[in-house]
């Protein structure tokens, strides 16, 4: 049975749970939201990617640095090709006909035919997780460092441009509004969120939209004319005490710049999207499934898929892939 509850924001939301069906033969699925398929990992399921034809997943590392995997999976077969990475892998992009991991401070680049290491970068200051491929560029933040006692003074204030051409970095840039939390591509531009607000950057650097708000901003996705970012905590890294927070951000991208509050079950964490669904895992280390939101409806509508516990989402245009929590698994919903 579904249950509707009307929110303050306008979105409504729906709770299903459905029963797995591993020999599914494909998607969407009848309800578009079931899991349609597991397939065992070699490892601790990391941070999962969706090229042209591939899916792409970072193995966790049992050891903290200097080794890592990345695993290439066949859907249709469910196997997984791994590779030996000279980092403990941390998050990964695509392009310029090659995967980009970050990890240890720094960046591998990856022959995506081949699974070879090409390059292993280092830039003037220890890279972060956060990672993306622009039209023309790559992407890294800065790494979560900072004197004692003066978390607002964290590297992860720095982002940088990796010249795909050179493998080497050609722009930093300080960023005073935000911190380097999470990325998403638009074109030559580059949206960044963490602490205190959003920005939309150049690929000259230039600052060209910026929306300040109480709290963190952990994860972000671009839907058409919208960017959504995911709210766990409230506060800031100045002093200003951190609470959980149960919200989801729209910030409209086109037209008025108007800043839309959803409220959820539980604090968010990774966010997914495409072809105007939303995805959207809870936070780190919480009991909690996946939430589907149909961004395409007005007012858009949730729902609650109870059936995993995810991690990080890579979705396409039927559904999501799902790395699990604490299983060697990755879970195709559709």
């Amino acid at each position: 049975m579904l249950g509707f509850v009307g929110l303050a924001s306008g979105a409504i939301v729906t709770h299903v749970s459905h029963a797995q069906r591993a020999d599914s033969s494909g998607c969407p699925s009848p309800s578009g939201q079931e899991v349609v398929r597991r397939i065992r990992l070699p490892g601790k399921a990391g941070f999962p990617l969706l090229t042209n034809k591939s899916l792409w997943i970072t193995i966790q590392s049992l050891n903290p640095r200097g080794h890592g995997r990345l695993a290439r999976i066949d859907p249709k077969a469910g196997r997984a090709h791994v590779f030996p990475l000279p980092v403990a892998t941390s998050r990964l992009a695509y392009g310029f006909g090659s995967l980009w991991v970050s990890g240890d401070g720094k960046v591998v680049r990856v022959n995506a035919r081949s699974g070879r290491v090409m390059s292993v970068i280092r830039g003037p200051r220890m890279f972060g997780p956060a990672i993306t491929a622009t039209s023309d560029a790559v992407w890294v933040g800065g790494a979560d460092i900072y004197p004692e006692g003066q978390g607002n003074k964290t590297l992860m204030h720095w982002i940088y441009k990796i010249n795909p051409r050179r493998n080497a970095v050609v722009r930093q840039i300080h960023l005073s509004q935000t911190t380097a939390l999470d990325f998403a591509s638009d074109g030559r531009s580059l949206w960044v969120t963490g602490w205190e607000g959003v920005v939309k950057v150049s690929g000259s650097g230039r600052v060209l939209l910026q929306r300040r708000f109480d709290g963190v901003g952990w994860s972000i996705a671009r839907t058409p004319g919208a960017v959504w970012v995911t709210q766990p905590f409230s506060g800031n890294r100045r002093g200003k005490p951190q609470r959980p927070a149960r919200r989801l951000l729209r910030i409209a991208t086109s037209g008025p710049n108007r800043v839309t509050r959803i409220p959820l079950d539980v604090p968010p964490g990774d966010i997914s999207a495409a072809a105007g669904i939303v995805w959207v895992g809870p936070f780190v280390g919480l009991n909690a499934g996946l939430t589907r939101l149909d961004a395409t409806l007005t007012p858009p509508t949730l729902t609650y898929v109870a059936d995993l516990i995810p991690t990080r989402l890579a979705a396409f245009p039927d559904g999501t892939w799902a790395a699990e929590r604490d299983t060697h698994m990755i879970s195709e919903i559709c």
